[in-house]
């Protein structure tokens, strides 16, 4: 009988391989594309109409905030916001102090008319449409019509579901949504030459929560300075139009809130335990847990951070001049939506649904490029940033922040080693 010969499969065999699967007409059909993502769609509203019963964390305080506003009530002393609290929605429920900027509480005053119930359904509905307006976004952003698969605009709309980060925003009312929705416009903007309506949404980003400073931070090292004098400008619009709905003693009392809080140490009344706090996924709050797990004084963990953010600092020191000349905007905004999770003082769950930009970033580079032999590192990677559950115990709960760094990793070598620019197109 006639030996087989010993055959081997070189590595181009299964890369044209996996990439002929890629390119299939299956993935090439705007009617198959377009069923499946309509089909994505649907399940994600369906998935989230129990939510319309069910009794949120967050948007209480709003709530609660725009009627004392609208009332005139201090909202920032926290007696008279809990009895204001009681006044309006009775004893029954926990109602956290308002802790935001005044900004939060007047957007929602047209609102004040409303009952809670119907409320909190306009923030439960709201929070839904931002989730098709995000992946819109990413869409454009990221260029995907251009591509010669649509697989990358299925696994975005895939993004939706099964999302731990994502299902916390909307459970819950957090302004997550709203602060990643304003950086993509921005964003997009941006990469339209529109710098003023950029700048003025990214400042709308900054005045409801702090991290997206980090991007006017960047653009202070690459020296905007025309971009970043429209965003003096929008900042002085915006708080402006603040004090004139409301006057200046709601900014006074929320100075004086940050100051006794960072300064003379004063606790909220529903003050916990942040750093130790199991869902808390930021650096600090990995070392104090790991400090406390160990037995050690937990005042070490600022000191651990700080050399952290320091090697980290030298590590990427000769990165930092090619960085900050990058012109590569998915690329940058990748890295410092990141690093923004990275180095927040508290990092709940629902903070890294900004994380669906890096994903589909890395996602669509993978594809791009084929890089085929990274999806078996990516794929965990993606399982735990999104799925992974925070409450195993000490480091299991700390998955998240890990894989966050992986996935930095990731866009550094695609961006270095294979030369990505995130704008391949059709030919």
């Amino acid at each position: 009988m006639p030996k087989l010969k010993n055959k081997t499969i070189s590595a181009n065999q299964v890369v044209g391989a996996v990439d002929r699967v890629v390119s299939s007409p299956v993935f090439r059909s705007k009617w198959v594309i377009g069923i499946l993502c309509a089909g994505i769609a649907l399940v994600f509203i369906v998935q989230h109409i129990p939510l319309l019963y069910d009794w949120d964390i967050d948007s209480p305080s709003y709530y609660i905030a725009a009627q004392g506003i609208s009332r005139g009530s201090d909202i920032y002393n926290q007696e008279q916001f809990q009895d204001l609290a009681d006044e309006i929605l009775g004893r029954v429920y926990i109602i956290y102090p308002y802790i935001y900027p005044p900004i939060v509480a007047q957007v929602f005053l047209p609102l004040t008319h409303l009952d809670y119930k119907t409320f909190s359904a306009v923030i439960l509905l709201g929070n839904v449409i931002l989730s098709f307006a995000v992946v819109a976004l990413i869409y454009f952003l990221l260029n995907l019509s251009s591509r010669t698969t649509w697989l990358p605009l299925f696994y975005l709309f895939a993004l939706l579901l099964f999302n731990v980060p994502l299902m916390r925003n909307l459970r819950v009312g957090q302004l997550n949504l709203v602060i990643f929705a304003l950086i993509l416009l921005s964003l997009y903007l941006d990469k339209k030459n529109r710098m003023f309506p950029a700048s003025f949404f990214l400042m709308i980003a900054v005045f409801i929560k702090i991290f997206p400073a980090l991007f006017i931070l960047f653009y202070v090292l690459q020296k905007r300075w025309k971009y970043l004098w429209y965003s003096v400008i929008s900042g002085a619009v915006l708080f402006s139009i603040s004090v004139l709905v409301s006057g200046l003693s709601y900014w006074a009392g929320f100075v004086k809130l940050l100051f006794n809080s960072m300064v003379l140490g004063e606790r909220p009344l529903y003050f916990f335990d942040f750093d130790a706090y199991l869902t808390n996924n930021s650096i600090k709050a990995f070392f104090t847990q790991l400090f406390l797990h160990l037995d050690l004084p937990r005042t070490y963990a600022s000191a651990a951070f700080l050399l952290t953010l320091i090697f980290f600092f030298i590590f990427i020191y000769r990165r930092i001049p090619a960085f900050l000349r990058s012109q590569n905007q998915d690329y940058y905004a990748s890295v410092l939506m990141i690093l923004s999770l990275l180095v927040s003082g508290m990092c709940w769950q629902h903070h890294y649904v900004i994380i669906l930009f890096p994903l589909a970033f890395v996602f669509t580079a993978i594809i791009d490029k084929k890089l085929f032999f990274l999806i078996p590192l990516y794929i965990p990677l993606h399982m735990a940033l999104l799925y992974h559950p925070v409450d195993g115990g000490f480091p299991f709960n700390q998955t998240r922040l890990f894989a966050s760094v992986l996935l930095l990793i990731f866009i550094w070598w695609i961006q270095g080693k294979s030369g990505y620019t995130g704008q391949e197109v059709k030919e």
